[in-house]
């Protein structure tokens, strides 16, 4: 996804991975690939709008990334059993807390019935697995 400077108009780089906190709440912040192996981290106070087809900075850079970068999780249920894995999450575009949560059962149930979100979730901070309460299709 392509990120954009506010102010100038201008195409910053390309969106290389996202920061959340640890407990999957709200995005902390982006790394921004600039070409020829340079990275940025932007924090969550220069995002100014996190859209479907880019991202507007307006704000400097950050000394340090804050949160851990987005990765696949273990989605489980209440009763602590393994029930896929969480593989993406949706954030509100402009306050960057993250809405829901989405999962994937597996290969031939995604194809068949795509994969499902939810919006009642807990994280383990210890394991970072991903205690679903409630699942949507």
């Amino acid at each position: 996804m392509p990120v954009v400077c506010a102010e100038t108009g201008k195409r910053i780089g390309r969106v290389k991975s996202v920061f959340v906190d640890k407990r999957l709440l709200r995005v902390t912040g982006l790394t921004v690939s600039a070409g020829l192996g340079r990275t940025a981290f932007y924090p969550k106070s220069s995002i100014s709008l996190l859209g479907i087809r880019a991202v507007m900075i307006s704000g400097g850079k950050g000394d340090k990334e804050e949160g851990e970068a987005f990765s696949l999780r273990r989605a489980m249920n209440v009763s602590g059993e393994m029930i896929g894995a969480v593989t993406n999450a949706f954030a509100d575009e402009e306050t960057l807390e993250i809405k829901r949560l989405e999962m994937s059962r597996d290969i031939f149930l995604d194809i068949a019935r795509g994969r499902r979100t939810c919006r009642l979730y807990s994280v383990n901070e210890e394991t970072s697995d991903c205690v679903i309460y409630e699942e949507g299709e």
